[in-house]
C-alpha cells in the first residue's frame, strides 16, 4: 500500500496552492463585497471581503437607474440572433460548396478561403458598412457582417464532405428538391458540429466590442453617414462637425428671430463667433451666462479642525499654510479611530494628476485663473504653465513637504478611490483639488457627523502680494453648446424655440419649474421653494429627470445669482439659499471671520477684470494643437512627479531635465500655435 505519510513539501505545496486560491479569489470577493455595501461607507476603506453595511441599494440604482437592462438585452439579442442566423448561412453554404455538381465550387471555395488571409483593413471595411450598407446606429450592423466565418463554414464543409454521399442521392430519387435535402437529410445528421459552430458564433458575438466602438458612436457615424439631428450637443466633437460643414451659421437667424438669444448674452454676444476669420456663430454656449460663484474649493483646502484650532485664522499664504498643517501634525499624529494623520495628499496616478498636482500649482504659484494647461500674459502669449519659474518653486516646496513626511508617499501611486478613502476617514488635514472631485468624501464624512473633518476652502497663493483668482469671472465659456445643423428643415422653428429657452419665462420654466407645483411667490412676488421641495430636489435622485428641472445639458442658461428685469433670482441657487444651507461648521466660520458666505474671504470678482476671451479650457482647439498639447503633458506628467519624489537635493537636475526634454518637444512651437489660436478668438 502507498506510503500516506505527509512531508514537509507536501504542506508547503497546500500552502502556496492556498494562497494562489486567496489571491485568485480575492478580487471577486471584493467587487462582491463592494456591490453589496453601502456606497458612503466604501469610500471609507475598499479593501474587505464580507459587506460592512449590507444594502441592496446599488444593485436597485443599476437596473432602474444605471441604464444596464437596455445594454444586456441588446448583448443577449445580437447573442441570439447572431448566433441563430449566422449557423443558418454557414450551414448553407457549406451544404452548398459540398456538392460536387456545383459547377463553380472550386472558384468559390478559393474565394472565400483567400478572405481568410487577405482581408481589406478597418477603413475599406468602416466605409462600406457606414457608407454603402448605411448600417451605422442600426442593430443589424451586429449580425450582417458577421453573418458568416469562413473557418466556421470550412468545418461544417467537412463534415458534410464526410457523409454518405448516397444519403442525399437516394433523397434526390424520391423526389427531394436542395433544400429538403439540406434541411430533411444533411442538417440532422451535422448536429454536433452545428452544435459546435454555434458555440463559437455565441462566444464571439458576446465577447464582442469593437462593432459598438465604431460603428455605434452618434457623431462619427453622423459626419460618415452626413445625416445630422435638427439640433445638436457635440461637446468637444464641434470642431469636426463644423469642418465638414454640419452646422448652419445662425447670425441672420438670431437677429430676425432671436431677441431673448441677444438679451441673454448681451455684451458677451461677440464672444458666439467662432473666429478664425469666420465671424458665424454656430452654436449657443450651454454655460451659465454671467454666473456667480457662491461656493468653492479655493486654490487649496484644510479641514475645519484645524481651523477651529488657530482661533479661525486662515492662511493665505503657502508659508502659512504649511506652518498650520505641520502644527496640527504635532499636535494630533492620530485620529480618534487611530489612524496615522496625514499632512497633504493628492491623487496623482492617472488624470487626476491634472486636478491634485497641476492645476494648484497655476492657482498658488502663478496666482493664474483655470486656462487649463496655459498661462496668458498682458499680451494675449500663450505659455504652457508647467513651464513657468514660478511653478518651478512651488514643486520644490512639494519636494520638500515630501522629503519632510508632509505629502503623502504614496500620492503618485494610490488610485482614485484610494484618495477618497483616505479622504473620507478624516485623517488628511490638507488637500489640493477641486470640490466637485472630492464631495464624495465630504458626503461621507456628513453622514458620519464629522463636519469638522471637511474641508474649507481657502485663498492661498504663494506670494503674498498675489490675489487668488477663484472668484474672478473669465468671461462666456463658448467650447460646448447648443447648434442647429443643415439637416434642420425648419431651422426658423429651431431659433425660435431656442429663443424661448433663453427668455426669462423659458429660463424659470428649465430652472425653477411650474408656479404652483415647484415654487411659490411670496407677498413680495418672489419666487421660492417649498422646505419639502428643497428636500425632495436634494434627495432623490429622479428629480431633475422625472420634473424637467434642469435635465437637459447643453441648453444655454443664465447662471446662479443672475436677477431678472423684476428683480428675482433666474435659479434656484442664490446667496440666500447657499447660506441656509451651511452646517455648524461652516456657519461657524462665517461667524468668526465675521461675513456671511465661505467666499467673501477671497478677493472679490469685481477686483479683477474680465478678459476678452473665454478660458482657453473650454475651446475645442484644433487636433494638431491638441496633439501637440497632450505630448507635453506626457512628459510634464511623470516630470513633475520624479521632480517631487526624488530628494530636494536633485530637484534642480530633475526640472532641468524635464525642461529640456518638453523643449525638444515642441514647447515653444505649441506655445506660439496657442498665441495664435488665441488671437483668432480675441480678433487680433
Amino acid at each position: 500500500m502507498k506510503n500516506l505519510n505527509k512531508t514537509w513539501f507536501d504542506y508547503f505545496l497546500v500552502a502556496v496552492f492556498l494562497l494562489l486560491l486567496v489571491i485568485t479569489l480575492y478580487p471577486f470577493l471584493n467587487v462582491l463585497a463592494i456591490s453589496l455595501n453601502d456606497a458612503t461607507d466604501t469610500l471609507k476603506n475598499i479593501n474587505f471581503i464580507f459587506p460592512r453595511k449590507f444594502t441592496l441599494t446599488n444593485y436597485k440604482y443599476v437596473f432602474e437607474e444605471g441604464g444596464i437592462l437596455k445594454p444586456l438585452f441588446i448583448s443577449i439579442a445580437k447573442t441570439v440572433t447572431g448566433t441563430a442566423v449566422g449557423v443558418i448561412c454557414t450551414a448553407m453554404l457549406a451544404y452548398t460548396l459540398s456538392r460536387r455538381d456545383f459547377v463553380f465550387q472550386r472558384f468559390f471555395t478559393l474565394l472565400f478561403v483567400i478572405t481568410m488571409y487577405v482581408g481589406g483593413g478597418m477603413i475599406p471595411e468602416y466605409l462600406l458598412i457606414m457608407r454603402t450598407l448605411k448600417l451605422g446606429n442600426n442593430f443589424l450592423v451586429y449580425i450582417i457582417p458577421g453573418l458568416i466565418w469562413v473557418y466556421n463554414m470550412i468545418l461544417v464543409r467537412s463534415f458534410i464532405d464526410g457523409l454518405p454521399s448516397a444519403l442525399q442521392e437516394a433523397a434526390q430519387l424520391d423526389g427531394a428538391n436542395d433544400f429538403q435535402i439540406w434541411y430533411k437529410v444533411v442538417m440532422p445528421l451535422c448536429t454536433p458540429v452545428i452544435a459546435t459552430i454555434a458555440l463559437y458564433y455565441a462566444v464571439g458575438q458576446w465577447n464582442s466590442f469593437m462593432d459598438t466602438y465604431l460603428y455605434a458612436k452618434d457623431i462619427s457615424l453622423m459626419i460618415a453617414e452626413d445625416n445630422y439631428p435638427d439640433m445638436i450637443y457635440s461637446k468637444a466633437s464641434v470642431t469636426n462637425l463644423y469642418e465638414t460643414g454640419a452646422l448652419i451659421d445662425m447670425t441672420d437667424l438670431i437677429e430676425q428671430y432671436g431677441p431673448n438669444i441677444k438679451k441673454m448674452y448681451g455684451d458677451e454676444f461677440d464672444k458666439l463667433k467662432w473666429g478664425s476669420g469666420d465671424d458665424g456663430i454656430y452654436q449657443l454656449s450651454y454655460a451659465g451666462v454671467r454666473g456667480q460663484i457662491f461656493s468653492t474649493g479655493g486654490t487649496c483646502q484644510i479641514q475645519y479642525a484645524v481651523l477651529k484650532e488657530n482661533d479661525y485664522k486662515y492662511p493665505t499664504t503657502l508659508a502659512e499654510y504649511e506652518a498650520m498643517i505641520k502644527s496640527y501634525l504635532e499636535a494630533h499624529p492620530t485620529t480618534e479611530d487611530g489612524l496615522e494623520t496625514i499632512g497633504i495628499t493628492m491623487s496623482a496616478s492617472d488624470w487626476h494628476w491634472m486636478i491634485t498636482l497641476g492645476n494648484p500649482a497655476g492657482f498658488i504659484a502663478d496666482a493664474a485663473p483655470d486656462n487649463g494647461q496655459w498661462l496668458i500674459d498682458e499680451n494675449y502669449n500663450c505659455t504652457y504653465k508647467h513651464s513657468s519659474d514660478d511653478e518651478k518653486e512651488y514643486f520644490r516646496w512639494l519636494s520638500r513637504m515630501y522629503d519632510e513626511g508632509i505629502l503623502d508617499p504614496n500620492f503618485a501611486t494610490q488610485t482614485d478611490d484610494d484618495y477618497i478613502a483616505k479622504l473620507a476617514s478624516g485623517r488628511v488635514v490638507a488637500i489640493t483639488d477641486a470640490n466637485w472631485h472630492y464631495y464624495q468624501a465630504h458626503a461621507a464624512l456628513k453622514a458620519e457627523n464629522k463636519l469638522d473633518k471637511t474641508y474649507c476652502g481657502l485663498p492661498v497663493t504663494m506670494n503674498a502680494d498675489d490675489k487668488a483668482p477663484t472668484l474672478m469671472y473669465q468671461g462666456l465659456q463658448v467650447g460646448y453648446g447648443l447648434a442647429i445643423t443643415k439637416s434642420c428643415e425648419d431651422p426658423v422653428r429651431a431659433i425660435q424655440f431656442l429663443d424661448y429657452l433663453c427668455s426669462d419665462e423659458g429660463a424659470v420654466l428649465y430652472r425653477w419649474g411650474i408656479e404652483g407645483e415647484h415654487y411659490f411667490l411670496d407677498e413680495n412676488g418672489k419666487r421660492y421653494r417649498t422646505p419639502e421641495e428643497i428636500a425632495k430636489a436634494q434627495s432623490d435622485p429622479d428629480y431633475s429627470k422625472t420634473t424637467g428641472i434642469g435635465n437637459y445639458t447643453g441648453f444655454p442658461i443664465y447662471g446662479d445669482g443672475v436677477l431678472d428685469d423684476n428683480g428675482d433670482y433666474m435659479t434656484p441657487n442664490s446667496k440666500e439659499s447657499v447660506i441656509a444651507e451651511y452646517n455648524e461648521e461652516e456657519k461657524a466660520a462665517c461667524q468668526a471671520w465675521g461675513v456671511d458666505m465661505l467666499i467673501d474671504i477671497f478677493p472679490q470678482p469685481e477686483e479683477f477684470q474680465t478678459p476678452p476671451y473665454s478660458p482657453l479650457w473650454a475651446y475645442a482647439i484644433p487636433q494638431e494643437l491638441s496633439n501637440n498639447v497632450t505630448i507635453l503633458d506626457e512628459i510634464a506628467f511623470p516630470g513633475l512627479v520624479k521632480c517631487v519624489t526624488e530628494p530636494e537635493s536633485s530637484f534642480d537636475a530633475n526640472w532641468d531635465a524635464m525642461i529640456a526634454e518638453l523643449t525638444a518637444n515642441g514647447l515653444e512651437e505649441t506655445n506660439q500655435m496657442m498665441t495664435d489660436f488665441l488671437a483668432t478668438k480675441i480678433g487680433k
